[in-house]
């Protein structure tokens, strides 16, 4: 029936590579990020597409929402962060930020 507050002092990391929880999705060889790298213009539309490259990543620790990255990617890079079922390497992305 008693009640404590407890502060746990871990140790700090500094320059790590974070992503959304979403961004990583799991499969049979490893865990995936999808990288968005530059595409070209859509020859009928007219509108410009990005290239989604897969890469393969270790992950650490979780912070909030976030994964830490420990190999396979920089820092500074486009993931995708929804709707990687839809996609395999090398497809063409248009980036919808909108909210439905």
């Amino acid at each position: 029936g008693s009640y404590a507050t407890v502060d746990i002092m871990l140790p700090k990391v500094d320059n790590v590579v974070t992503v959304p929880r979403t961004a990583v999705a799991p499969s049979l060889y490893g865990d995936i990020v999808y990288v968005l790298e530059k595409g070209g213009i859509n020859k009928r539309d007219k509108k410009p597409y990005q290239i989604a490259k897969q890469k393969f990543v270790k992950v650490g620790d979780t912070i909030d929402n976030k994964i830490i990255i420990t190999t396979g990617l920089n820092a500074g890079v486009e993931v995708v962060s929804v709707g990687q079922l839809k996609l395999q390497n090398n497809s063409r992305v248009r980036i919808n930020n909108s909210i439905q």
